[in-house]
């Protein structure tokens, strides 16, 4: 068995929580009353310009993922990686997480504090009556179940728009921008698959 490889997940899930570790010996409690809120602001990198002065995210096709300012923002605000683990890449473009020691199966390879999850509780506690339109309109529309889906959509454009003032902008600004896979293509792409 390749530990190498079984070691290896997608980055984009680090931060959402996918790989989320419980108490484990090789990594440090949080200070208490530890919320990202505080984030500094990040460094500058791939930025376009939205809606008059605001600074965004540049969200085509062909920007750069700056993974390497997430990283630090992430380990800043207490995300931790079990020994060995580290960012990786064959290409510059799709990143994912691997291991330089063996790990033993079942040990924890990232913790993420519960400050920097987006939550569909959270979103709700934070956005409030904002949403209650779209919330009540899927009620009615009997997608009930979809409304906490809605809600961290919601969020997630919430911060989008904040731009570099979002304490999430290094992690929205490491996310990949173009998927090659069939759950992105559009009916025309399908169209001209044999």
């Amino acid at each position: 068995v390749d530990l190498h490889n079984i070691a290896t997940m997608r980055f984009s899930f680090v931060l959402t929580g996918a790989f989320l570790a419980g108490a484990a010996s090789a990594f440090q409690p949080i200070r208490p009353g530890y919320c990202p809120a505080a984030v500094r602001p990040a460094r500058a990198g791939p930025l376009a310009m939205v809606g008059g002065n605001a600074i965004g995210i540049d969200i085509g096709e062909g920007a750069q993922r700056d993974v390497w300012s997430m990283d630090e923002w992430a380990t800043q605000y207490g995300v931790q990686k079990a020994p060995g683990v580290q960012l990786t890449s064959e290409d510059g473009t799709d990143w994912s997480l691997a291991t330089s020691e063996d790990i033993a199966a079942g040990t924890p390879v990232v913790y993420v504090p519960n400050g920097l999850f987006l939550s569909s509780f959270g979103a709700a506690q934070e956005l409030g009556g904002m949403m209650a339109r779209g919330e009540n309109r899927l009620a009615d529309a009997k997608l009930g179940d979809q409304i906490p889906l809605f809600r961290i959509v919601v969020k997630i454009l919430a911060e989008y728009e904040k731009g570099a003032d979002s304490p999430f902008f290094p992690w929205l600004n490491a996310l990949p921008r173009l998927y090659s896979n069939g759950g992105s293509m559009t009916f025309a792409c399908f169209a001209l698959l044999p």
